[in-house]
Parts: C-alpha cells; structure tokens; sequence
C-alpha cells in the first residue's frame, strides 16, 4: 500500500511534466554535444532549469491548495464541536484571574501544581470570596510512583521538592482562609496524562483549560486548549468529565501529616 502511495506521489502531474522536460532536454542537450553545437547545449541546460523552476512552482501551488483545504476542514470541524483555542505553551494564556469572575468552583489538576499555587495571595482572595477551590496532584508519599515519574520530566530531580512545595503553599493558604471547608485536596496514584484548569460560573462563563503532558516536554513547550462551556460545550464536557471523575476516583490527604513526613 505504502509502495503504490509512493509511486502516486512520484508520477504526480508536477512531477511527470519535470521528468518529461528534464528527457527531452537531455537527449537536446546530448546530440548538442554530439554535433558540437554549444549553442543547442545552452539551451537545454537553460530548458532543464526553467523546467526545474516550473515544476517548483506547480508543487507550491499544489501545496497552497492543499493547505486551503486543510484549513477549511479544521474550521468545519471546529464549527461542529465549538471554539477552541489551541496553545503552544502558556505564553498566550490568560491568567486565571481573568477567567474567574463570578466563580462558584474550581477544579486544578495536575502532577504537582506547584507551579500554578505559586500564586498564594491569589487563591486566599478567591477562597475568602466564596469560591470552591479542589486540588487533585500526585501522591507525595507514593514513593514508587515519584521514582517512576521522574525521568519522564525535563527537570529530572525537581519532583519531590515540587510536590513537598505544594504541601507547604496549600498549608500557607489553609491558614490563611475563613472557610477551610471551601478548600479540598486530594491525591491520585498515578501520573496525570493532562494538566486541568475548570472554572465553574454563575454567569455563564465557565471555561476549561487542559495541557498535554507530554514525554520530557518543557512547560512552554506543551500544547493547550481553552475553551468556554458556551461556545465549545462539547469540548468543555469532555475535559469536565475527565476532571469529576479523576476526582471521584482520587483519595484524601491529610495535609499537615504529608508536610511532616516530607520533611
């Protein structure tokens, strides 16, 4: 099958008219030679670079057109299951204050979310508002489960300390909140395949973030997608889905046991 794909793709129309100029110059450039006529041999070496020229163009317009095409069915596609932006790193990511307005809960998951929790103040405002926050991470005192995480990372040795800093920033806005009912943690034994940010509205804006967590993919490195509930319902469902049920799956911590033993 491969082999008739290849053979399709060699006598291709751009490609026949190359071959057939590049014979036709070749025999007038060799009997140029054989009668001694240079000015015959200048012409079909001209002819094999013109032919060469045109062949190139007729591939750039062939790869034009194949380019229009495939755009139009990414946008039909995208049309049927809604808008969503799809991200190469987090440099084009609105920062989650900016998606929180009106927020009742949200859902963070991830392998350590030490990176994202950095933020402290920031969550303490948006938890003394009222708002749900549950936060699902890899187990910090699966041992196993660490050792077989690590080398799957760009930072190779940062997983304990990540996951031991997050102990100590969930404990820092614990103590630093109203209502400790509103802040939920839990752990999975098992290394998340997609970073999750679900944000849950009352105005109808609720959006999800999810990255990919590829192989030994730096962070402004991975791929994306944002979408809101009210223009990509279906996508939205989809990560939301995944999210409760990780969730529901997942097992309690008890966060300053954890914080001790880490040390």
């Amino acid at each position: 099958m491969k082999f008739l794909q290849k053979i399709k793709e060699i006598f291709s129309i751009d490609n026949l008219i190359l071959i057939i100029c590049l014979i036709a110059t070749g025999i007038a450039g060799f009997l140029g030679v054989q009668n001694n006529n240079v000015g015959q041999v200048q012409s079909a070496i001209l002819a094999m670079i013109v032919a060469f020229a045109v062949s190139q163009i007729m591939q750039n317009i062939k790869n034009n057109y194949e380019l229009k095409n495939l755009n139009h069915e990414i946008k039909s596609t995208l049309k049927k299951t809604g808008n969503v932006e799809f991200l190469l790193g987090r440099k084009g990511l609105p920062h989650l204050s900016e998606r929180v307005e009106q927020a009742k809960d949200i859902i963070l998951i991830g392998r350590t979310l030490a990176l994202v929790l950095r933020d402290t103040d920031f969550f303490i405002r948006v938890i003394n508002s009222n708002v749900k926050l549950r936060l699902l991470f890899m187990n910090p005192l699966n041992k196993e489960l660490v050792k077989l995480v690590e080398p799957t990372l760009d930072l190779k040795k940062a997983l304990p300390l990540d996951l031991q800093t997050t102990l100590s920033m969930i404990e820092q806005i614990k103590a630093s909140i109203k209502n400790t009912d509103l802040l939920e943690c839990r752990v999975m034994d098992y290394p998340p395949s997609l970073n999750i940010a679900i944000v849950h509205t009352h105005n109808q804006e609720d959006n999800v973030f999810a990255e990919i967590l590829a192989y030994d993919v730096k962070p402004n490195e991975r791929v994306g997608f944002l979408c809101y509930k009210k223009n990509a319902i279906t996508w939205f469902e989809y990560f939301n889905n995944i999210a409760e049920k990780q969730w529901r799956e997942s097992s309690l911590i008890q966060l300053s046991k954890n914080v001790e033993e880490g040390k």
